[in-house]
C-alpha cells in the first residue's frame, strides 16, 4: 500500500510504505484532456495519460507491432509526464522524430523527446522520416486537448 499525499492541504491520507502517489499528479494523470493520437498501416491507436505507457516494435505483445527485422522487438515507448508526451528510444537501430515544420532528430539508447502539445508529425523507426526511409516503419503522429 503506498501512501497519498494530498499536498493541497499538507497531509497523509493513508499508506504505509515509501511508495508516495502525489493527489495533484494523480489528479493530472485521470483528469487531463491531452491525446496521443497514432497512425500506423491505415490503423489508428489513442494513447491518455491514464494509460501511463504505449510501447512500439515486433513483439506482439506490443500497443502497436510493426514487423521489420531492423526494428526492435521493444523499439520505443511513450510515457506522459509533466503534461507532456515523452517518445522513448529503446532500439539497436534508432528513431527518428521529424515535428511538422520541424528538423528530424535521431534519438539513441534511451533517449528521451517530448512531444508539442497540440502538434504532429513523423516518427521513423529504424528509418529516416524524409522520402527516403522506408514508410513501412513510419508512424504518424498528432497530439490534441480533447474537447
Amino acid at each position: 500500500m503506498a501512501d497519498i499525499i494530498d499536498e493541497d492541504n499538507n497531509q497523509t491520507l493513508g499508506g504505509n510504505t515509501t511508495d508516495n502517489v502525489h493527489v495533484g499528479l494523480f489528479h493530472e494523470l485521470l483528469n487531463s484532456r491531452l491525446r496521443l493520437e497514432l497512425e500506423h498501416g491505415g490503423k489508428t491507436y489513442e494513447m491518455r495519460p491514464a494509460q501511463r505507457v504505449f510501447v512500439l516494435g515486433r513483439n506482439k505483445d506490443n500497443d502497436l507491432v510493426i514487423s521489420s527485422t531492423a526494428i526492435s522487438r521493444v523499439h520505443a515507448r511513450f510515457i506522459f509526464r509533466n503534461g507532456k508526451f515523452i517518445l522513448i528510444d529503446q532500439s539497436t537501430n534508432g528513431t527518428f522524430v521529424c515535428p511538422e515544420g520541424g528538423r528530424e532528430v535521431c534519438l539513441m539508447s534511451e533517449e528521451e523527446y517530448p512531444l508539442a502539445e497540440n502538434g504532429k508529425g513523423v516518427i521513423g523507426l529504424a528509418t529516416l522520416t524524409s522520402s527516403e526511409g522506408n514508410p513501412d516503419q513510419m508512424v504518424h503522429y498528432r497530439c490534441w486537448e480533447e474537447e
